[in-house]
């Protein structure tokens, strides 16, 4: 029998970095993929920052069994579908915002208006915490 030639592979990698802040600062998701040419291996990880901090989420694949492989796809297709539900609710949460800071500059508005003409009045009141509150 001739000896076996040992299999050649192309050395494949994924790598990308993108900003999450578009004029300035350093926050980014960086996505890095590589398969392994010793034991074809799958090395692959993001990374999130963000000033001084930093996540690193791994989805390496040594094993190809199914139910290892899934458990790695289930685990981005979870990340994706939570990063989803959150924007969906920051969204409504930044509606929200917008909402009553609206209310609460007319607020305002009225109150310094009052407030010009009860001089005494205003003076006169005595603020409690839940003043600071309302």
């Amino acid at each position: 029998m001739k000896r076996p030639t040992k299999p050649k592979f192309k050395e494949l990698t994924y790598n990308s970095r993108k900003f999450l802040n578009k004029k300035i600062g350093v926050a980014a998701v960086e996505t890095y993929i590589s398969l392994d040419t010793f034991d074809s291996g799958v090395n692959a990880s993001i990374d999130i920052s963000d000033c001084n901090r930093k996540v690193s989420l791994d989805f390496y694949v040594y094993n190809y069994n199914k139910k290892i492989v899934k458990e790695k796809l289930d685990k981005l297709d979870l990340l994706i579908n939570e990063l989803t539900a959150f924007r969906t609710k920051l969204k409504e949460f930044i509606t929200e915002g917008e909402k009553r800071r609206e209310v609460y500059n007319a607020y305002n508005k009225d109150y310094r208006k009052w407030k010009k003409e009860n001089p005494d009045e205003a003076l006169a009141r005595k603020f409690t915490l839940e003043d600071l509150h309302d």
